[in-house]
Formats: C-alpha cells, structure tokens, sequence
C-alpha cells in the first residue's frame, strides 16, 4: 500500500472519475485489542480475517445504506436512519447500478478492496432468479439485502503490520481538486486518531458498563425468545423424510438446520469480542444497522473474484475437537478415514467445480488443496480450494448468481435440494447460509457464508446451524453435530456476560 497525493487526483480526474480516495498508510500499527468505537455507530461493518485472509476491513462512516426486499431496495443516508430515495429493480441489478454510478480509480498497490459495498446477502436472494415455492414461515423482520456503501474504509494488512485509510470523495466537474484533496486527506489523518484511541475506547465504556448492554434497535419493542425451530421428534421425522427422498433419487445430500434463540441485553460488540477471543475464525464479521445486528465467525469461503480468478473453499466433513481421554489425532484419522465423509466432501466439491465452470474460461478449473483438516474451537472440518479463470464478459454479478448459495449449505443437486429444505424446515432461513462480505468498485468481490453467526434483533438472539443428511445418516447424530456448530455461538454469549453484563 502507499499514500495518495493530490497529483494522483489530477491525474484521475483527467480520465473522468468524479469519486475519488485520499488513502494514507501508517507502517508498524497493531490492531486493537476489540472493535468497541469503531463499530459503535449506527451503520457500520467490520471484516476479520483470522488466519485465512491478508486484510482487515472495518468502516465507521458510510456514504449511504442500501436495504432491499425482492424487486426494491431503499437508500439511506449513511447513518440508515433518513430514506433518500427508492430503487427498482432485482437485487443483483439494483447493487450493479449502484456501482456503475460511481467513477472511481483502482488503487494500485492497494488490495482489491479498497471501497464500494459492504454488506449481506440472506439465503432467500436465490428466490430472484431460481422458481422455488415458499411453504417455511418467514419470521425474521430483516431484509432480502443490506449494503453499506463506504464513505471511510480501514484497511489493515496483517502481513506487512500496516493501517491504511481509504476516504473517498465526489468531486463534481468543475470544483477545485486541490483544495478537495486537502480536506479528504486531513479526515484520513482524523481517522488514524479514532483508530488509536480505539483500545481506550473500550476501557471507557467496559469501566462504565456501557460497553456489554443496551438495546441495539432503540425504540423497536422487545420480544420474547421463540422456541428451537425443530423439536428433537420433529427432526428425526425431518431427517425420515431425508431418507425418503434420498431412495427415491430426488437428492443426494440435504443440510437440514434447526434454528435456537435467547434474550440478551447485550450489545452485539460485547458478543463478537468475546467470539473472537474464543473461536477465531478465517472470515469473521459484524455489521451494524439500525434494524439488526449480524455477528459472524464464518469458517467459509463462497466465493472470491480478484485479479480475474474465481476461488471456492468448501467445507464438508465435521468431527469435535478432541479431549484428554481421545486428542485431536483420534478425531482427525476418523473423520480422513470415513467414507461417508469422503464421498460427501468429494460431491460437494464437483458440485463447486461445476458452479464455477459456468463462468470461468474453458479447461481453467481446478482444485488447488483438496481434502486439507482445519481446526476451530469446537469442531474440525475437511476443506479443500477450487479456482479457475474468469470468462470474458463475465462479472462479480454472473459469478455470485452462479455460486449463490453455497452447495454444502444446501445440498446436491441444489435446486431440487432447496426445494426439500423449503418443505421440511419450519422457519425461513433470513441470513444463515446467505453471504457476508464486499464488492469493489473496481469489480473485485469476497463473500463468505454466513454460517456460525448470530442474528441480534429486538433483544434476541438467533442462531442457527445444519447438519449435511446423507443415505446412512443417524438423526440423532446429526442433531448433536448441529448443536455443537451452534455451541461457540452461545459460550460467547455467555463469556461477554460475564465480563461485560
């Protein structure tokens, strides 16, 4: 990364773009030790990585909101609080307009991302382009899709121990470079201030108690929690039904998921500090809206686009961690021994080559790591890569609707899967098994699944989680292992009671 000056802005300017980014890097920045300042506002997101990623996304100051159902959307002012205006259109059209409306440079040396929208996508998008019957209740008050357009981006590089800041802004046709420069370039100065104070932010308001509670959604009534999604007989029968159409040559694999709720007087800051101390995960989140909150710790890769190669990483294949009576080793050679878990993980990467396949350039797919263990808190699961190069014509658009929604989240085939998992789960899925994550401007796009992740709304908590049901699947085993994908959810919800209740 390398700093911007105001000769670079004339530069751009002279090539037509309207929008564009002061951006300073300051070398040897350590990262806070929570988020508490920097996601306190009412519109604001932060991308973790862990050991997966490079960079470190979080933006406090957004340029506007965009949240969609299935044929509008509504843009806000960047707070999400005043309606600016209304937009028509199907979700993917209205996110591409969007984009295309803003002028903006690519900054080299930069990472891929260096502005644009940042945000969620809820698993029933699908419902735009796929014809699938709505039989689930739709119980959760959020929307299809919602995006932060960045105003201030942090961008920080892990590798490299270095903070850089992007502030973008419109310079209209005719106003004074120079003199616009000056003042976008002394707000990223001001924002490397609100990233130093950050940690100091967090004694403050831990010390008064104001760090760990207080509704979100301020002045929305509070609700009580509602029941598991599936009772324990329920899914034995759910998974019966599996099995049934399993025989009957519908399907080969259906994730079935159950969804388990709790009040909480927590704020979501409170609950993602603790998830990252005890369960780090590669593509961790937390986005903020005025509506809901979204805590994320996401093992999943969808989908990425950078540098024209499209890039998978699925995961099938679970076991729990290990303890003193049987370490890691005995659960790791279990889970590469089983067949079952082999064929089910060999499926699902076919059906990611094949979803990639349909935009990529011929013959350029592959599979880069196959069958590798990854290790979490709570769980260890089978991964693997697949690449290949995107097709000309191609865009961030074709390749989210041709990966979207993941295929171990559903299951395979996946149309006809969906269908199954609409019939048999009581309750729409909202934002599990959607996608978190950001589209540049200049086209780039990451997207994780938002599984592992908690929905904070109206003073409870959401989680929910799946199991893949195959031919010789167990119910009940299949039930313990969605629990103990949900587990890490709810001990962090526990530990920041402890320390922040």
């Amino acid at each position: 990364m390398r700093d911007v000056h105001v000769e670079d802005w004339r530069g751009w300017r002279s090539e037509g773009c309207t929008r564009l980014p002061a951006a300073r890097v300051w070398r040897d920045v350590a990262l806070p030790r929570t988020w508490a300042a920097l996601t306190r506002g009412p519109a604001t997101v932060l991308l973790e990585s862990a050991q997966a990623g490079r960079f470190t996304f979080v933006c406090d100051r957004a340029a506007r909101v965009i949240t969609g159902r299935e044929e509008a959307a509504v843009v806000w002012d960047g707070e999400g609080r005043e309606r600016h205006e209304i937009r028509r259109g199907a979700p993917l059209d209205v996110l591409a307009a969007l984009l295309a409306e803003t002028r903006a440079p690519v900054l080299a040396d930069w990472p891929a991302m260096t502005g644009g929208l940042i945000g969620v996508c809820g698993y029933d998008l699908v419902r735009t382009w796929e014809r699938l019957s709505q039989q689930a209740r739709r119980d959760l008050d959020v929307p299809l899709y919602a995006f932060i357009e960045t105003r201030e981006l942090f961008v920080y590089d892990h590798q490299e121990r270095t903070l850089g800041i992007v502030v973008w802004r419109e310079v209209p046709a005719g106003a004074g470079v120079d003199e616009a420069f000056a003042q976008a370039d002394a707000c990223a100065r001001a924002a490397l201030v609100r990233w130093r104070d950050e940690d100091a932010a967090f004694s403050d308001a831990a010390h008064a108690g104001g760090f760990g509670t207080g509704a979100e959604d301020e002045g929305m009534p509070r609700r009580p929690a509602p029941p598991p999604s599936f009772a324990a007989d329920a899914w034995k029968e759910a998974v019966r039904r599996v099995h049934d159409y399993i025989a009957a040559g519908d399907t080969y694999q259906v994730n079935l998921s159950r969804r388990t709720s709790r009040t909480t007087d927590l704020t979501p800051v409170a609950i993602y500090a603790a998830l990252r101390r005890i369960n780090p995960s590669p593509y961790m989140g937390l986005l903020r809206l005025p509506e809901f909150a979204l805590v994320c710790g996401s093992p999943e890769l969808l989908v990425r686009l950078a540098d024209g190669v499209v890039s998978s990483r699925p995961i099938a294949g679970t076991r729990p961690r290990g303890d003193a009576v049987r370490p890691d080793a005995h659960f790791s050679a279990e889970l590469l021994a089983s067949e079952k878990e082999r064929a089910e993980h060999l499926m699902l990467v076919d059906l990611i080559r094949n979803d990639i396949g349909r935009v990529a350039a011929y013959g350029s797919v592959v599979v880069k790591e196959f069958m590798v263990l990854e290790h979490y808190s709570h769980v260890m699961h089978i991964v693997s890569q697949v690449e290949g190069r995107l097709a000309a014509g191609r865009t961030w658009a074709h390749v989210l609707r041709s990966m979207f929604p993941g295929g171990t989240i559903t299951g395979c085939p996946k149309v006809r899967t969906m269908e199954i998992i609409e019939e048999l789960e009581p309750v729409g899925r909202g934002f599990y098994t959607g996608a978190l994550g950001w589209i540049s401007y200049g086209g780039a796009m990451e997207m994780n699944i938002v599984i592992r992740s908690m929905l904070v709304q109206h003073g409870v908590a959401h989680v929910q989680s799946g199991a893949g049901i195959v031919a010789d699947s167990r119910a009940d085993r299949e039930l313990d292992e969605a629990q103990r994908k949900a587990q890490a959810l709810w001990v962090a919800l526990e530990e920041a009671a402890k320390s922040y209740g």
